[in-house]
């Protein structure tokens, strides 16, 4: 029987190797919806995936997991053929404790969209109607590939709960330190700084308004003293993913002051917990969103998405995938890279 659909597909092979074919699909399930992917987002997952330092994928996977596309197919009362959405790709457990207590978002189990399933590099997918998410239909989706890491960015602030007055010291100018900069912005917080090595992306987050420091190039630690009259950062978000701020975080932040892990540091790094315990910081854990910071997300980049067409830096198509990759590993290129499935 000939396949209902069919379509291109970039199956990652290991050892840096991309390979395309064709993904397909017959019928689907009660309560799960076929798409049509439009366009796909390059995580430094994707990255972490291709270069095979990720812990869990296994080949031959297809990566992405910030995507937006159409349903083509779907058996749900709420959706129908031809809805715009953007899909959370969090698998979880339901069985676990933190799924009982409406925490699935740290799901003892928890999966991934293109990282242990079959993600958005493709013509198409299958998912589950309760990860889909309409969007206005103003949404271009291209943009829309923007909410996924703006649902981060989300979560990171719900975490931080920051005072209107509060200085905030952001370690990162990537897309998650970015976001998480622009949503703090959005909500009334003035005093944002971010510490960024890379001239690109400090330039953009300088046409954005943000006031950059680049610790190879000035004193940080000295820097956001004088800003905070001595005091120190009252909230520092690690939002990179590498181990250099991870040493400087605890000195850069206040007596009593609040440290957000965003960013995913691979090799654990040193971590000055001595003072962590001296200045009684709190450290917070965040990790990815929950299904209502998804939600805001959208509201946000629908808001916000004239702006934002400034942040993706390139757009690929699917057949270029190594170079897109490639070209998003590069901080001085790029901060934002999307793929255009067709």
């Amino acid at each position: 029987m000939k396949d209902k659909y069919t379509g291109n597909a970039a199956y990652w092979q290991g050892n840096s190797a991309i390979k395309h074919g064709n993904i397909s699909f017959n019928e689907i399930k009660e309560d799960e919806a076929l798409v049509e992917v439009r366009y796909c987002g390059v995580c430094g997952t994707d990255i972490a995936i291709y270069k095979g330092i990720h812990p869990r994928a296994k080949y031959p996977l297809v990566m992405g997991h910030e995507f937006s596309g159409i349903i083509k197919e779907v058996k749900s009362d709420f959706f129908k053929v031809g809805d715009k959405v953007v899909v959370n790709p969090l698998i979880s457990c339901y069985k676990c404790r933190p799924c009982n207590e409406h925490n699935e978002h740290i799901c003892q189990n928890l999966r991934l969209l293109g990282i242990d399933k079959n993600g958005g590099f493709a013509k198409y997918i299958v998912v589950d109607v309760s990860k889909l998410h309409k969007i206005p239909e103003k949404m271009d989706l291209r943009i829309a590939t923007l909410i996924e890491p703006f649902a981060t960015g989300v979560h990171a602030f719900w975490k931080a709960l920051p005072k209107k007055e509060d200085i905030v010291l952001i370690l990162g100018g990537g897309p998650i330190g970015f976001s998480t900069g622009l949503f703090f912005r959005n909500n009334g917080i003035k005093n944002i700084y971010f510490s960024e090595i890379s001239d690109f992306r400090t330039s953009l987050l300088q046409k954005f308004g943000f006031n950059v420091i680049n610790p190879e190039k000035e004193d940080l630690l000295n820097k956001i003293k004088d800003i905070s009259n001595g005091n120190l950062a009252d909230i520092v978000v690690l939002a990179a993913g590498t181990s250099e701020p991870v040493q400087s975080m605890v000195a850069l932040t206040k007596v009593l002051g609040l440290i957000v892990l965003v960013g995913v540091v691979h090799e654990p790094p040193k971590v000055d917990l001595m003072n962590i315990v001296f200045k009684e910081i709190t450290v917070k854990g965040a990790r990815v969103y929950k299904d209502t910071d998804f939600t805001k997300a959208i509201e946000f980049v629908m808001e916000n998405q004239d702006v934002l067409e400034n942040f993706i830096s390139e757009v690929f198509p699917l057949q270029r995938l190594d170079d897109a990759i490639i070209f998003a590993s590069n901080p001085e290129k790029s901060t934002k890279v999307v793929i255009e499935i067709n």
